[in-house]
């Protein structure tokens, strides 16, 4: 199974990319590419065409095949750069950790395609973390040929199974600096 960081989202309510804010020392894409690196074979760095690494990044790094496309188009860029199973983490979910990496596995079988977190709440899905098999991704990437962008639509036209979240607070989206000084002081109170 390949890790992949989704990093490439254009971070307009954030104001600068969020993949370089620091959480626990270290930028966002550091800190999932270290909780992935033990979990997986190999990790992924999904960047859009417009964000840079350092060079002699020690990174293996996946640019969107789809500018401006969403996440769909960075898992498809990424499972066809690996052709493998992917466990998925978004770069701006920082409260996400090996506790709920680690239930998201309990939850998956194998051939149930993609196992997700779900929602009740909100209704939704929560397409990160997530496990995407092989055989769900070459349909996602049919489907993504075929004008489909919304994994929303895509998850439930499939019927996914809907796993509901244990822990729908810990997958919020640092989208804005309000958010995301939320998100600093839960950390600081957690220390």
């Amino acid at each position: 199974m390949t890790g992949v960081v989704m990093m490439g989202g254009r971070s307009t309510r954030m104001g600068s990319d969020k993949s370089m804010l620091h959480w626990a020392g270290q930028p966002l894409y550091q800190h999932f590419f270290a909780l992935l690196k033990d979990m997986c074979d190999s990790v992924l760095l999904s960047v859009n065409h417009s964000q840079h690494l350092p060079e002699n990044s020690p990174f293996i790094v996946v640019t969107d095949l789809f500018e401006n496309q969403g996440p769909a188009g960075g898992l498809i860029s990424c499972y066809r750069s690996t052709n493998d199973d992917l466990l998925v983490v978004a770069v701006d979910t920082p409260l996400v950790g090996e506790a709920e990496l680690e239930a998201l596995f309990r939850l998956h079988t194998r051939n149930a395609g993609c196992t997700v977190f779900y929602n009740t709440e909100a209704e939704k899905y929560e397409p990160m973390p997530a496990i995407w098999e092989k055989e769900m991704l070459e349909e996602l990437n049919v489907a993504y040929q075929q004008g489909e962008r919304s994994l929303q639509v895509f998850l439930t036209e499939k019927s996914v199974t809907k796993h509901p979240c244990p822990f729908p607070q810990k997958l919020v989206s640092a989208n804005t600096p309000g958010l995301w000084q939320e998100m600093i002081h839960h950390q600081t109170e957690q220390t």
